[in-house]
């Protein structure tokens, strides 16, 4: 849940959901968080992990474990990848979020899945000139295409394999001890 910090309307989550109901196993979200993130400020941080504290909170009801890590994208998901079947990123277009995902490609020592979740028309699919010079030329392109990626509405997928037993949580935890592990049921302060 790097770039969707939603519990509703995130294809990623659903995704994930879909995937961990055919395998019989749990899903677990990640976040993490980087203290020199590009322009942050204590204004945007807040806001940031006030959001991701009602995300837990959300997810809990859902029986999803959330837990957000204090380090540099990817290093703890590349860690948690070593006892996954599967890692599911949300799409990113800001140049550091693309190399954090490339970097978690290469690295990842299981499968990993972009799923696109921010926009209305996927990027490849509405333009050939990129990027375009004026929205009279972008418009006639996407809208046509608008229609077909409306229809359908994100659906929340019943969750089948519910939270995380006592042994599997301390395992993961384990796997992510040498990251601190920001306690968001505290709550923003």
């Amino acid at each position: 849940v790097q770039a969707a910090h939603r519990a509703t309307s995130n294809e990623a989550l659903e995704v994930a959901v879909d995937r961990a109901n055919a395998r019989g196993v749990p899903v677990i979200a990640l976040f993490c968080s980087t203290a020199n993130y590009p322009e942050a400020n204590e204004r945007h941080v807040g806001f940031m992990f006030e959001g991701l504290c009602e995300l837990e909170a959300t997810l809990g009801k859902r029986r999803i474990s959330l837990y957000a890590a204090a380090c540099a994208p990817p290093e703890a998901i590349v860690k948690a990848s070593d006892r996954a079947c599967e890692v599911v990123v949300d799409g990113a277009y800001l140049r550091l979020l693309r190399r954090w995902r490339e970097d978690l490609a290469k690295r990842a020592t299981c499968a990993v899945t972009e799923v696109e979740g921010e926009c209305v028309v996927p990027q490849l699919g509405s333009s050939t000139r990129t990027p375009e010079i004026s929205a009279a030329t972008f418009r006639p392109k996407v809208l046509p295409l608008v229609e077909r990626y409306t229809r359908v509405p994100c659906s929340i997928l019943p969750y089948i394999a519910g939270s995380l037993g006592d042994d599997v949580r301390r395992v993961f935890e384990s796997t992510l001890s040498e990251f601190d592990l920001l306690p968001l049921a505290d709550g923003v302060d």
